[in-house]
């Protein structure tokens, strides 16, 4: 199981220049609480030790939010709804490490489902080094 609690403020910010492209974005406000039940599995296969994960995550704090602006020369304030995060979605990670001296190879692939407004894949090949 996991818990994660984000509390994010972004302070308004005005954008330099004197034509009508440039904007004043007013202060911003995000909260985030993620609950994640899953199970995950690890191995040794000789000097690889291979791993999935598969989560089931719970969004509780999913309301929509606008972001304001309004045009630095030309005046005129405006609101747009930011994309409101899914309430459920399946997150999935699988990969595998090895030794090479001291340093620890790795290579995962990550993906998630039940997105409404498209779901995330990626690959992460990295070393690890100890200092």
């Amino acid at each position: 199981m996991r818990l994660a609690y984000q509390d994010i403020h972004v302070k308004g910010f005005a954008e330099r220049g004197d034509d009508s492209t440039a904007l004043i974005y007013g202060e911003q406000k995000r909260e985030s609480f993620v609950s994640t039940l899953g199970w995950q599995v690890a191995g040794r296969i000789g000097n690889v030790r291979p791993f999935a994960r598969v989560g089931f995550a719970f969004e509780s704090r999913d309301d929509t939010r606008l972001v304001s602006a309004s045009s630095v020369t030309l005046g005129g304030n405006y609101s747009i709804p930011t994309i409101k995060p899914d309430r459920d979605y399946v997150s999935y990670l699988l990969g595998a490490s090895t030794e090479f001296g001291r340093v620890t190879g790795y290579i995962t692939g990550s993906a998630t489902s039940g997105r409404s407004n498209g779901n995330d894949y990626g690959v992460t090949i990295g070393a690890r080094l100890p200092l």
